[in-house]
């Protein structure tokens, strides 16, 4: 048997780094572990040999998010690498899919902690066709749709367009060839 829970840890207005503490107040069934995955760090806890773990400052605009997991050692340690795999570990912009495509495509992204991104596409003279997606979004992998039209909802000519990716420190491009 195994146990997973989700925990988010929000604090709106501290001025001062936060942490998670927790006491064990029963003991676990013989051959279970207990560990705790801090989403936005990709640390992992042992329950059982710490009391503490230190967050640091907190987003005001997105809660902590870590996740427990108990049960026996080898469903555990699976499940932990399974979470740890499921976070991207750095700013990244994927390979559209499908790609050639006509006249819909998804991009994909990831974000190790929360940022304030703006997704755009630019034709091959480097012009503006539309903004996808902006502002602030939570970590992990998220992923949008592009139907092949231009800012006035116009369906766009054949071929090469670019996915630009932008934090405000780092920039991301990927090639996408819509054919029809």
């Amino acid at each position: 048997m195994m146990y997973i829970w989700d925990i988010e840890i929000a604090g709106k207005g501290l001025k001062q780094n936060a942490a998670f503490n927790w006491v064990t107040e029963l003991l676990l069934q013989e051959g279970m572990i207990v560990r705790v995955v801090d989403l936005h760090t990709r640390t992992v806890l042992d329950m059982e040999n710490s009391g503490s773990h230190e967050l640091g400052r907190l987003n005001e605009r997105y809660a902590r998010k870590l996740k427990a997991v108990a049960g026996n050692p080898g469903d555990v340690n699976e499940k932990v690498n399974e979470i740890l795999a499921s976070i991207p570990e750095s700013f990244s912009l994927q390979p559209n899919y499908p790609n050639p495509f006509n006249p819909v495509t998804n991009i994909r992204f990831g974000l190790p902690e929360p940022r304030n991104i703006r997704l755009t596409v630019v034709n091959i003279l480097g012009q503006e066709v539309i903004e996808i997606t902006s502002g602030w979004h939570d970590f992990g992998f998220h992923t949008v749709t592009w139907k092949g039209l231009n800012k006035y909802g116009k369906n766009v000519s054949a071929g090469m367009y670019f996915a630009v990716l932008t934090d405000g420190k780092s920039v991301k491009v990927q090639k996408m060839l819509l054919l029809k």
